[in-house]
Protein backbone atom coordinates (compact mmCIF):
# COMPACT_ATOMS: atom_id res chain seq x y z
CA UNK A 1 0.00 0.00 0.00
CA UNK A 2 1.56 3.15 -1.08
CA UNK A 3 1.60 6.57 1.25
CA UNK A 4 -1.44 8.15 -0.38
CA UNK A 5 -3.59 5.13 -0.31
CA UNK A 6 -2.80 4.60 3.20
CA UNK A 7 -3.56 8.36 4.26
CA UNK A 8 -6.71 7.86 2.47
CA UNK A 9 -7.27 4.46 4.50
CA UNK A 10 -6.37 6.71 7.65
CA UNK A 11 -9.12 9.45 6.71
CA UNK A 12 -11.96 6.95 6.43
CA UNK A 13 -11.13 5.72 9.58
CA UNK A 14 -11.23 8.82 11.53
CA UNK A 15 -14.58 9.65 9.35
CA UNK A 16 -15.97 5.96 10.55
CA UNK A 17 -14.33 6.94 14.53
CA UNK A 18 -15.79 10.17 14.61
CA UNK A 19 -19.42 9.40 13.56
CA UNK A 20 -19.12 5.58 15.42
CA UNK A 21 -22.10 7.02 17.55
CA UNK A 22 -24.47 8.39 14.82
CA UNK A 23 -24.23 4.98 13.44
CA UNK A 24 -24.68 2.88 16.30
CA UNK A 25 -27.14 4.68 17.56
CA UNK A 26 -28.70 4.12 14.04
CA UNK A 27 -28.14 0.52 13.69
CA UNK A 28 -29.62 0.31 17.55
CA UNK A 29 -32.79 2.01 17.13
CA UNK A 30 -33.67 1.06 13.77
CA UNK A 31 -32.95 -2.71 15.04
CA UNK A 32 -35.84 -1.70 17.62
CA UNK A 33 -37.82 -0.58 15.33
CA UNK A 34 -37.68 -3.41 13.37
CA UNK A 35 -37.97 -6.04 16.66
CA UNK A 36 -41.14 -4.11 17.49
CA UNK A 37 -42.23 -3.82 14.29
CA UNK A 38 -41.80 -7.73 13.40
CA UNK A 39 -43.99 -8.06 17.04
CA UNK A 40 -46.62 -6.61 16.27
CA UNK A 41 -47.11 -7.05 12.23
CA UNK A 42 -49.29 -9.74 11.40
CA UNK A 43 -48.59 -13.48 11.75
CA UNK A 44 -49.12 -16.25 8.86
CA UNK A 45 -49.66 -20.02 9.55
CA UNK A 46 -49.02 -22.40 6.94
CA UNK A 47 -50.93 -25.47 6.59
CA UNK A 48 -51.00 -28.51 4.42
CA UNK A 49 -52.03 -31.66 3.46
CA UNK A 50 -51.08 -34.26 1.28
CA UNK A 51 -52.89 -36.23 -1.64
CA UNK A 52 -52.40 -39.38 -3.56
CA UNK A 53 -54.59 -40.91 -6.23
CA UNK A 54 -55.99 -44.42 -5.16
CA UNK A 55 -55.13 -47.37 -7.48
CA UNK A 56 -56.76 -47.60 -10.85
CA UNK A 57 -58.92 -50.14 -11.28
CA UNK A 58 -60.85 -51.18 -14.61
CA UNK A 59 -64.13 -52.92 -14.14
CA UNK A 60 -63.88 -55.02 -17.50
CA UNK A 61 -62.65 -58.14 -16.46
CA UNK A 62 -64.51 -59.72 -18.95
CA UNK A 63 -64.84 -62.61 -20.60
CA UNK A 64 -62.34 -65.71 -21.68
CA UNK A 65 -63.12 -64.52 -25.12
CA UNK A 66 -62.72 -60.45 -24.49
CA UNK A 67 -59.87 -60.15 -22.49
CA UNK A 68 -57.34 -59.63 -25.49
CA UNK A 69 -60.00 -57.11 -27.12
CA UNK A 70 -58.92 -53.10 -26.04
CA UNK A 71 -61.86 -51.62 -24.60
CA UNK A 72 -60.22 -48.49 -23.84
CA UNK A 73 -63.09 -46.76 -26.01
CA UNK A 74 -65.72 -47.42 -23.38
CA UNK A 75 -63.97 -44.84 -21.12
CA UNK A 76 -64.22 -47.31 -18.36
CA UNK A 77 -61.39 -47.72 -16.04
CA UNK A 78 -59.32 -44.60 -16.71
CA UNK A 79 -56.18 -43.67 -14.71
CA UNK A 80 -56.00 -40.63 -12.13
CA UNK A 81 -54.31 -37.76 -13.17
CA UNK A 82 -52.23 -35.42 -10.68
CA UNK A 83 -52.71 -32.47 -13.15
CA UNK A 84 -56.23 -32.94 -13.13
CA UNK A 85 -56.42 -32.99 -9.01
CA UNK A 86 -54.26 -29.48 -9.28
CA UNK A 87 -56.85 -27.79 -12.01
CA UNK A 88 -59.63 -28.95 -9.86
CA UNK A 89 -57.86 -27.29 -6.75
CA UNK A 90 -57.20 -24.16 -8.81
CA UNK A 91 -61.04 -24.18 -10.34
CA UNK A 92 -62.87 -20.66 -9.78
CA UNK A 93 -65.80 -23.44 -8.36
CA UNK A 94 -63.86 -24.52 -5.51
CA UNK A 95 -62.08 -21.25 -4.17
CA UNK A 96 -65.24 -19.88 -4.31
CA UNK A 97 -66.27 -23.07 -2.27
CA UNK A 98 -63.71 -21.81 0.37
CA UNK A 99 -65.05 -18.08 0.42
CA UNK A 100 -68.46 -18.69 0.79
CA UNK A 101 -67.48 -21.56 3.48
CA UNK A 102 -65.10 -19.32 5.57
CA UNK A 103 -66.53 -16.00 5.09
CA UNK A 104 -63.28 -15.02 3.72
CA UNK A 105 -64.89 -11.45 2.72
CA UNK A 106 -65.25 -10.40 5.31
CA UNK A 107 -61.93 -11.98 7.09
CA UNK A 108 -60.08 -10.77 4.37
CA UNK A 109 -61.69 -7.10 4.73
CA UNK A 110 -62.22 -6.82 1.09
CA UNK A 111 -65.42 -5.04 -0.74
CA UNK A 112 -66.41 -8.29 -3.00
CA UNK A 113 -65.33 -11.92 -3.92
CA UNK A 114 -62.84 -10.99 -6.67
CA UNK A 115 -60.72 -9.43 -4.18
CA UNK A 116 -61.00 -12.23 -1.89
CA UNK A 117 -60.22 -14.69 -4.68
CA UNK A 118 -56.72 -12.82 -5.86
CA UNK A 119 -55.89 -12.48 -1.77
CA UNK A 120 -57.24 -16.49 -1.48
CA UNK A 121 -55.37 -17.49 -4.69
CA UNK A 122 -51.76 -16.29 -3.33
CA UNK A 123 -52.59 -17.84 -0.05
CA UNK A 124 -52.79 -20.93 -1.82
CA UNK A 125 -50.23 -23.18 -3.44
CA UNK A 126 -51.08 -26.86 -4.91
CA UNK A 127 -47.65 -29.21 -6.01
CA UNK A 128 -47.30 -32.17 -7.41
CA UNK A 129 -44.50 -33.65 -5.70
CA UNK A 130 -41.97 -36.60 -7.66
CA UNK A 131 -43.32 -39.17 -5.21
CA UNK A 132 -46.82 -38.79 -7.38
CA UNK A 133 -48.53 -36.75 -4.90
CA UNK A 134 -50.34 -33.72 -4.43
CA UNK A 135 -49.12 -30.85 -1.74
CA UNK A 136 -51.87 -28.69 -0.75
CA UNK A 137 -50.54 -25.73 1.04
CA UNK A 138 -52.71 -22.90 2.77
CA UNK A 139 -51.42 -19.42 4.20
CA UNK A 140 -53.89 -18.31 7.18
CA UNK A 141 -52.50 -14.16 8.43
CA UNK A 142 -53.53 -12.44 11.59
CA UNK A 143 -54.40 -8.78 11.92
CA UNK A 144 -51.57 -6.14 13.41
CA UNK A 145 -51.05 -6.76 17.29
CA UNK A 146 -52.98 -9.91 17.24
CA UNK A 147 -52.73 -11.88 20.33
CA UNK A 148 -52.15 -15.55 21.30
CA UNK A 149 -56.30 -16.45 20.63
CA UNK A 150 -56.36 -14.86 17.43
CA UNK A 151 -53.41 -16.44 16.36
CA UNK A 152 -54.65 -19.91 17.61
CA UNK A 153 -58.03 -19.13 14.87
CA UNK A 154 -55.33 -18.36 12.47
CA UNK A 155 -53.82 -21.68 13.11
CA UNK A 156 -56.70 -23.47 12.85
CA UNK A 157 -58.24 -21.84 9.95
CA UNK A 158 -55.00 -22.62 8.03
CA UNK A 159 -55.92 -26.29 8.88
CA UNK A 160 -59.71 -26.24 8.17
CA UNK A 161 -58.82 -24.88 4.69
CA UNK A 162 -56.67 -27.17 3.45
CA UNK A 163 -58.84 -29.99 4.62
CA UNK A 164 -61.64 -28.22 2.92
CA UNK A 165 -59.63 -28.49 0.10
CA UNK A 166 -59.15 -31.91 0.16
CA UNK A 167 -62.86 -32.70 0.81
CA UNK A 168 -64.55 -30.58 -2.35
CA UNK A 169 -61.90 -32.20 -4.38
CA UNK A 170 -63.01 -35.58 -3.68
CA UNK A 171 -66.55 -34.28 -4.01
CA UNK A 172 -66.04 -33.06 -7.20
CA UNK A 173 -64.00 -35.56 -8.59
CA UNK A 174 -66.36 -38.41 -7.44
CA UNK A 175 -69.02 -36.20 -9.07
CA UNK A 176 -67.05 -36.30 -12.34
CA UNK A 177 -66.43 -39.69 -12.21
CA UNK A 178 -70.17 -40.82 -11.53
CA UNK A 179 -71.28 -38.33 -14.50
CA UNK A 180 -68.38 -40.30 -17.09
CA UNK A 181 -69.55 -44.03 -15.21
CA UNK A 182 -73.20 -42.46 -16.15
CA UNK A 183 -71.95 -42.09 -19.82
CA UNK A 184 -70.48 -45.31 -19.77
CA UNK A 185 -73.68 -46.94 -18.08
CA UNK A 186 -76.26 -45.28 -20.62
CA UNK A 187 -73.09 -46.82 -23.74
CA UNK A 188 -73.43 -50.19 -21.98
CA UNK A 189 -77.24 -50.10 -22.03
CA UNK A 190 -77.89 -49.31 -25.22
CA UNK A 191 -75.51 -52.05 -26.60
CA UNK A 192 -76.87 -54.27 -24.14
CA UNK A 193 -80.91 -54.06 -25.49
CA UNK A 194 -79.14 -53.98 -28.83
CA UNK A 195 -77.36 -57.08 -28.09
CA UNK A 196 -80.86 -58.66 -27.11
CA UNK A 197 -82.80 -57.46 -30.04
CA UNK A 198 -79.82 -59.12 -31.95
CA UNK A 199 -80.26 -61.94 -30.19
CA UNK A 200 -83.94 -62.06 -30.87
CA UNK A 201 -83.58 -61.71 -34.94
CA UNK A 202 -81.08 -64.89 -35.10
CA UNK A 203 -82.96 -66.73 -32.61
CA UNK A 204 -86.18 -66.35 -34.48
CA UNK A 205 -84.12 -66.86 -38.22
CA UNK A 206 -83.39 -70.02 -36.73
CA UNK A 207 -86.67 -70.58 -35.92
CA UNK A 208 -88.20 -69.87 -39.24
CA UNK A 209 -85.13 -71.84 -41.26
CA UNK A 210 -86.07 -75.05 -38.90
CA UNK A 211 -89.85 -74.51 -39.43
CA UNK A 212 -89.09 -74.53 -43.48
CA UNK A 213 -86.87 -76.71 -43.75
CA UNK A 214 -87.83 -79.14 -41.01
CA UNK A 215 -84.39 -78.76 -39.77
CA UNK A 216 -84.04 -80.00 -35.77
CA UNK A 217 -80.17 -80.91 -35.70
CA UNK A 218 -78.96 -81.12 -39.42
CA UNK A 219 -76.08 -83.28 -39.20
CA UNK A 220 -78.12 -86.02 -37.22
CA UNK A 221 -80.89 -85.88 -39.26
CA UNK A 222 -78.45 -86.02 -42.34
CA UNK A 223 -77.06 -89.18 -41.16
CA UNK A 224 -80.58 -90.65 -40.32
CA UNK A 225 -81.61 -89.70 -43.58
CA UNK A 226 -78.81 -91.35 -45.34
CA UNK A 227 -79.56 -95.05 -43.46
CA UNK A 228 -83.56 -94.16 -44.52
CA UNK A 229 -82.60 -94.22 -48.36
CA UNK A 230 -80.19 -96.77 -47.48
CA UNK A 231 -82.78 -98.51 -46.36
CA UNK A 232 -84.77 -97.89 -49.49
CA UNK A 233 -82.44 -98.30 -52.06
CA UNK A 234 -81.92 -101.79 -50.63
CA UNK A 235 -85.64 -102.69 -51.06
CA UNK A 236 -85.73 -101.18 -54.12
CA UNK A 237 -82.94 -103.56 -55.56
CA UNK A 238 -84.74 -106.30 -53.72
CA UNK A 239 -87.89 -105.55 -55.56
CA UNK A 240 -86.39 -105.42 -58.83
CA UNK A 241 -84.60 -109.58 -58.38
CA UNK A 242 -88.11 -110.14 -57.31
CA UNK A 243 -89.84 -109.05 -60.73
CA UNK A 244 -87.08 -110.63 -62.66
CA UNK A 245 -88.27 -113.88 -60.93
CA UNK A 246 -90.81 -113.57 -61.42
CA UNK A 247 -90.75 -112.32 -65.28
CA UNK A 248 -89.36 -116.41 -66.05
CA UNK A 249 -92.34 -117.69 -64.73
CA UNK A 250 -94.73 -114.93 -65.39
CA UNK A 251 -95.77 -112.56 -67.83
CA UNK A 252 -95.92 -108.66 -67.18
CA UNK A 253 -99.89 -108.41 -67.37
CA UNK A 254 -99.67 -111.12 -63.93
CA UNK A 255 -101.00 -109.77 -60.87
CA UNK A 256 -98.16 -110.06 -58.40
CA UNK A 257 -95.68 -108.13 -61.00
CA UNK A 258 -98.15 -105.53 -61.59
CA UNK A 259 -97.63 -105.25 -57.45
CA UNK A 260 -94.09 -105.34 -57.85
CA UNK A 261 -94.05 -102.68 -60.37
CA UNK A 262 -96.11 -100.44 -57.96
CA UNK A 263 -93.75 -101.21 -54.98
CA UNK A 264 -90.71 -100.42 -57.41
CA UNK A 265 -92.63 -96.50 -58.43
CA UNK A 266 -93.18 -95.67 -55.01
CA UNK A 267 -89.84 -97.00 -53.89
CA UNK A 268 -88.02 -94.55 -56.77
CA UNK A 269 -90.31 -92.14 -55.83
CA UNK A 270 -89.03 -91.78 -52.35
CA UNK A 271 -85.79 -91.84 -53.75
CA UNK A 272 -86.07 -88.83 -56.12
CA UNK A 273 -88.07 -86.97 -52.83
CA UNK A 274 -85.09 -87.15 -50.80
CA UNK A 275 -82.94 -86.11 -53.31
CA UNK A 276 -84.84 -83.14 -54.32
CA UNK A 277 -86.53 -82.72 -50.81
CA UNK A 278 -89.94 -82.74 -52.15
CA UNK A 279 -93.60 -83.37 -50.57
CA UNK A 280 -94.72 -86.97 -50.08
CA UNK A 281 -97.01 -88.48 -48.32
CA UNK A 282 -95.32 -90.70 -45.74
CA UNK A 283 -94.70 -87.98 -43.10
CA UNK A 284 -91.69 -89.74 -41.54
CA UNK A 285 -89.55 -88.86 -44.64
CA UNK A 286 -90.90 -85.31 -44.87
CA UNK A 287 -88.74 -84.59 -41.37
CA UNK A 288 -85.45 -84.91 -43.77
CA UNK A 289 -84.17 -82.48 -46.10
CA UNK A 290 -83.11 -83.04 -49.55
CA UNK A 291 -79.75 -84.16 -50.35
CA UNK A 292 -79.39 -82.05 -53.23
CA UNK A 293 -80.28 -78.84 -50.78
CA UNK A 294 -78.19 -80.76 -48.27
CA UNK A 295 -74.89 -78.50 -48.71
CA UNK A 296 -76.53 -75.09 -48.81
CA UNK A 297 -78.71 -75.92 -45.76
CA UNK A 298 -75.60 -77.13 -44.24
CA UNK A 299 -73.61 -73.63 -44.88
CA UNK A 300 -77.22 -71.66 -44.17
CA UNK A 301 -77.43 -73.41 -40.84
CA UNK A 302 -73.96 -73.56 -39.35
CA UNK A 303 -74.13 -69.18 -39.92
CA UNK A 304 -77.21 -69.27 -37.77
CA UNK A 305 -75.79 -71.32 -35.21
CA UNK A 306 -72.20 -69.19 -35.44
CA UNK A 307 -74.15 -65.48 -35.23
CA UNK A 308 -76.58 -67.20 -32.16
CA UNK A 309 -73.21 -68.18 -30.65
CA UNK A 310 -71.65 -65.26 -30.85
CA UNK A 311 -74.38 -63.01 -29.88
CA UNK A 312 -75.06 -65.50 -26.26
CA UNK A 313 -71.15 -64.58 -25.81
CA UNK A 314 -72.18 -60.89 -26.39
CA UNK A 315 -74.78 -61.00 -23.85
CA UNK A 316 -73.12 -62.79 -21.03
CA UNK A 317 -70.29 -60.18 -21.57
CA UNK A 318 -72.70 -57.71 -21.72
CA UNK A 319 -74.69 -58.40 -18.80
CA UNK A 320 -71.80 -58.84 -16.91
CA UNK A 321 -70.89 -55.54 -18.06
CA UNK A 322 -73.76 -53.46 -17.40
CA UNK A 323 -74.48 -55.14 -14.07
CA UNK A 324 -70.72 -53.47 -13.03
CA UNK A 325 -71.76 -50.34 -14.80
CA UNK A 326 -74.98 -49.77 -12.63
CA UNK A 327 -72.57 -50.45 -9.24
CA UNK A 328 -69.76 -47.71 -10.51
CA UNK A 329 -72.51 -45.31 -11.13
CA UNK A 330 -74.03 -45.58 -7.49
CA UNK A 331 -71.23 -46.30 -5.27
CA UNK A 332 -69.86 -43.69 -3.18
CA UNK A 333 -66.25 -44.66 -2.45
CA UNK A 334 -63.61 -41.80 -2.14
CA UNK A 335 -61.42 -40.83 -5.26
CA UNK A 336 -58.62 -39.92 -3.51
CA UNK A 337 -56.14 -41.12 -0.26
CA UNK A 338 -55.23 -38.39 2.34
CA UNK A 339 -51.54 -39.19 3.52
CA UNK A 340 -51.04 -36.14 5.22
CA UNK A 341 -54.40 -34.44 6.95
CA UNK A 342 -53.83 -30.77 7.49
CA UNK A 343 -53.66 -30.06 11.33
CA UNK A 344 -53.61 -26.56 12.69
CA UNK A 345 -49.70 -25.35 13.12
CA UNK A 346 -47.95 -24.48 16.03
CA UNK A 347 -45.16 -22.21 14.59
CA UNK A 348 -45.90 -19.31 12.52
CA UNK A 349 -44.35 -19.48 9.29
CA UNK A 350 -43.94 -15.54 8.81
CA UNK A 351 -42.52 -13.37 9.95
CA UNK A 352 -38.64 -14.23 10.21
CA UNK A 353 -38.30 -12.01 13.10
CA UNK A 354 -34.77 -12.91 13.69
CA UNK A 355 -33.93 -12.27 10.21
CA UNK A 356 -35.93 -8.89 10.29
CA UNK A 357 -33.99 -7.85 12.93
CA UNK A 358 -30.44 -9.11 11.25
CA UNK A 359 -30.99 -7.24 8.14
CA UNK A 360 -32.44 -3.74 9.23
CA UNK A 361 -29.49 -3.68 11.10
CA UNK A 362 -27.18 -4.06 8.39
CA UNK A 363 -29.40 -2.25 5.43
CA UNK A 364 -28.80 0.58 8.08
CA UNK A 365 -25.65 0.06 8.85
CA UNK A 366 -24.43 0.16 5.33
CA UNK A 367 -26.70 3.19 4.66
CA UNK A 368 -25.17 5.28 7.96
CA UNK A 369 -21.98 4.91 6.56
CA UNK A 370 -22.89 5.99 3.02
CA UNK A 371 -24.64 8.97 4.81
CA UNK A 372 -21.55 10.00 6.92
CA UNK A 373 -19.34 9.80 3.86
CA UNK A 374 -21.99 12.15 2.16
CA UNK A 375 -21.95 14.17 4.54
CA UNK A 376 -18.20 14.74 5.05
CA UNK A 377 -17.73 14.75 1.08
CA UNK A 378 -20.44 17.86 1.61
CA UNK A 379 -18.55 19.08 3.83
CA UNK A 380 -15.26 19.18 2.18
CA UNK A 381 -16.39 20.47 -0.63
CA UNK A 382 -17.63 23.98 1.02
CA UNK A 383 -14.57 24.59 3.01
CA UNK A 384 -12.65 23.85 -0.77
CA UNK A 385 -14.98 26.41 -2.08
CA UNK A 386 -14.29 29.19 0.58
Amino acid sequence: MNENNKIEFLNYLRILNNNKKFILLSVFFISIIAAVYSLIMPKTYNAYSVILPPPSSSPINGLSFAQNIPFSGLGIGQDESLDKYKAILGSRTVMQAVINKFDLVDKYEVKNKEVALKILRGNSSFEIQDEGTVLISVNATTNYLSDKKESSKASQLAAQMANYYVMKLDSINRSLKTSAARQNRIFIEKRYKRNLADLDSIEKSLENFQKKYKIVDLPNQMEAAIKAAADIKAQLEGAKVRKAMLATTFNRNHAEIKSINAEITQLNRILKSMKYGKQIDDSDLNLFPGFENAPALGIEYLRIKREMEIQNQLFKFFTQQFEQAKLAEIKETPTLQVLDKAVPPIKRSKPHRAIIVILSAFITFTISIVFVFLIESYKSLIRNIK
